[in-house]
């Protein structure tokens, strides 16, 4: 398991998503640190809807068992769609920043 992708907006979610940050550099919407607490997520745009706060996280290292895939996964995808409901920030603002810099 590598990284976890998952939209908010449409629901897909990736386990093993392949995505090549020099060739699609251009999808990056948002490189969120989460003020440094956990791993950070590269939010993109969603290659199935175009939503700009899908996002993946990079897992290597963190499944210690088959059975702990599971529960990162579920915990990610918990956290990506936080970063989009309002649970963890002011969606809407960070979405207005990410559209005026994609415009800009």
């Amino acid at each position: 398991m590598k990284n976890i992708f998952y939209c908010p907006r449409c629901k897909k979610i990736e386990v093993n998503f392949q995505f090549n940050e020099y060739k699609d550099k251009n999808k990056v919407t948002y490189k969120n640190p989460r003020d440094g607490y956990g791993r950070p997520i590269t939010h993109i745009i969603c290659p199935n809807c175009g939503y700009e706060l899908s996002g993946f996280v990079n897992t290597i290292g963190q499944a210690k068992q088959k059975e702990d895939e599971s529960k990162i996964i579920e915990y990610y995808k918990t956290v990506i769609e936080g970063y989009s409901d309002g649970s963890f920030c002011d969606s809407e603002k960070l979405l207005e920043l990410i559209r005026n810099r994609m415009v800009n």
